[in-house]
C-alpha cells in the first residue's frame, strides 16, 4: 500500500529478470547433470532429470556409445559443440534443451534447432547424422521428449544456415 506505481514497476522488471535466470541456471544444472551421467559421473541432486532423458534417448535410439561436447570449426567459418555424438553408422547427433514444459503433446521446436542441429551435423562431418533435440522439463523431472528432425528438415535448415552465415559474413566483413 502507498508504493508509487514507478518503484512497483521497477520491481515487477527486476523480478522478472531474476525469475528469466533462476530458469537459465536450474536448466545449465539440469543439462550439466544430464552430461556428467554420460560422462559416467553419478548426479543426486537432479536424478528424476537425467532418469527421464536417459529413457527417453533410449528408447528413440538404443543402447549406445555417446560423445559428450564435441568441438569442431569448418572451413567455412563457423564452429560448435554438440552436446551428445554418436558415429556408429551414419551418427547421431542430440542437443539437449531444458524448458519449462508440462505437455509433451505440444511441439516445443523452433527452426533455430534445426539451424544449429543441421550446421553441428556439417561441422562435424557426419553430414548424413540423425539429428534430433531432447527437451528435458524444468517443471516436470519425469518428462523428456525427442524430437527427430527429418532428412528434408535436415536439408532446408542446412540451407537456410548457410544462407545466414553468409548474410553474417557480408555484414561483419567476414572472410
Amino acid at each position: 500500500d502507498g508504493e508509487p506505481e514507478s518503484v512497483w514497476l521497477k520491481r515487477v522488471l527486476q523480478d522478472s529478470k531474476q525469475q528469466g535466470k533462476d530458469a537459465a541456471d536450474l536448466g545449465t544444472q539440469i543439462h550439466a547433470a544430464v552430461q556428467g551421467f554420460y560422462e559416467g559421473r553419478k548426479e543426486s541432486r537432479f536424478p528424476h532429470h537425467v532418469e527421464s532423458c536417459r529413457t527417453a534417448i533410449k528408447t528413440v535410439f538404443g543402447d549406445r556409445n555417446w560423445i559428450c561436447e564435441k568441438s569442431f570449426a569448418h572451413e567455412m567459418g563457423f564452429c560448435g559443440k554438440c552436446d551428445m555424438l554418436n558415429t556408429d553408422g551414419e551418427g547421431i547427433i542430440l542437443d539437449i534443451k531444458t524448458k519449462d514444459f508440462t505437455d509433451a503433446s505440444k511441439p516445443l521446436w523452433y527452426d533455430e534447432h534445426l539451424l544449429q542441429l543441421a550446421a553441428y551435423r556439417e561441422g562435424l562431418g557426419v553430414p548424413g547424422a540423425r539429428c534430433a533435440n531432447v527437451f528435458v522439463s524444468r517443471t516436470n523431472p519425469d518428462l523428456a521428449i525427442i524430437h527427430e528432425w527429418t532428412e528434408d528438415d535436415l536439408k532446408r535448415g542446412w540451407a537456410m544456415f548457410q544462407h545466414l552465415l553468409n548474410y553474417w559474413q557480408l555484414k561483419n566483413n567476414h572472410e
